[in-house]
């Protein structure tokens, strides 16, 4: 659907296309409430498509108490058992996807935040080999944060409580702020970058949080860390394969997202997105090489073509990105 209404944009596709894969993706099981290939990501690509709400209201209705019983339902927050909890599978997807409008539903969803924060800080105040905390933006707890910055515009105080516990996750490497994985103390993060994990996509959630509170202070410290990975770093980006979630369209995607703050950060998605479309193979079935350790070729949206593809085509037009919040980032 989004690839489609990105074609629709560029003038490369006619609408009606767009309505039919509308109709026949209005499938969706109780028991895959996610982000991730569930009902959140539905409704989530569904306001994309539809920003103004104009149609599909009953299907719209349906999703949003699917999504609301989900956070009602939802076990006790586990730190070390993040499918209770993340972005892609768990409540902080689910929340996210409903924003505000299920109050009750809301709610929950912060009493649920606010649990988790106790539990993450206990394990923060434990013997260090049970310190072990996801910092993913995927399956960690910046997930929590980017589901905050989409329920909560506004300051707030849970959004500063896990907005100061991901500070303090993190290391200082040449001025510049860096995150691992998992917390660990004694381990400084390596220089990975990807939007799924480590430093780059949990600054593009923090950036976002600046933004929306108007902090200053933690914006310049959120370009900084993106800064020092993409513009300082000497082993360039040429290792990174194609794909949003751990490759360069999810790296130009955030570099993009920062565009407000400078224009290497515009030169950086251009390149990024000029290195994708040149990793494209029209031997290959689906045009692109899989970023997997098993090398299948995949279509998936985080690790395959159609993300890759849906990038491209709005790299290549411009246009107001409304599935950001797919990858916990506030849209365009």
């Amino acid at each position: 659907m989004l690839l489609a209404d990105a074609l629709v944009r560029a003038g490369r596709e006619n609408a009606s296309t767009v309505h039919a894969l509308m109709r026949r993706a209005l499938v969706f099981s109780a028991d895959r409430p996610g982000l991730y290939d569930g009902a959140a990501g539905l409704l989530v690509v569904i306001d994309a498509v539809d920003p103004r709400r104009s149609s599909l209201a009953q299907a719209r209705g349906q999703l949003r108490a699917l999504l609301a019983a989900a956070i009602h339902n939802a076990p006790p927050p586990d730190a070390g058992d993040p499918d209770t909890y993340d972005l892609l599978y768990g409540v902080a997807g689910c929340a996210l996807a409903l924003r505000d409008d299920e109050p009750d539903a809301l709610n929950a969803f912060l009493a649920y935040a606010e649990r988790l924060a106790d539990v993450v800080d206990e394990r923060m105040a434990a013997p260090s080999r049970y310190r072990a905390v996801n910092l993913g933006v995927a399956h960690g707890i910046p997930g929590v944060l980017a589901a905050l910055n989409a329920v909560c515009p506004r300051p707030h105080p849970l959004a500063r409580r896990y907005t100061d516990a991901i500070l303090a996750m993190s290391h200082e490497v040449g001025g510049a702020r860096r995150w691992g994985s998992l917390w660990e103390p004694r381990a400084v993060p390596s220089a990975r970058r990807a939007w799924c994990y480590q430093t780059v996509g949990v600054a593009a959630v923090l950036y976002d949080r600046a933004v929306l509170d108007g902090d200053d202070a933690l914006r310049a410290l959120t370009v900084r860390a993106v800064d020092a990975l993409l513009h300082g770093e000497k082993d360039g980006l040429g290792r990174f394969g194609p794909s949003l979630c751990h490759g360069r369209a999810g790296l130009a995607t955030i570099a993009w997202h920062l565009a407000p703050e400078g224009e290497r950060f515009v030169r950086t998605a251009r390149a990024l997105a000029e290195a994708v479309l040149g990793e494209y193979d029209e031997h290959r079935a689906l045009g692109f090489r899989s970023d997997s350790a098993d090398g299948v070729e995949r279509i998936d949206f985080l690790d395959g073509s159609f993300g890759i593809a849906l990038f491209l085509a709005d790299a290549a037009t411009g246009g107001a990105r409304g599935w950001l919040p797919l990858l916990g980032l506030l849209p365009d």
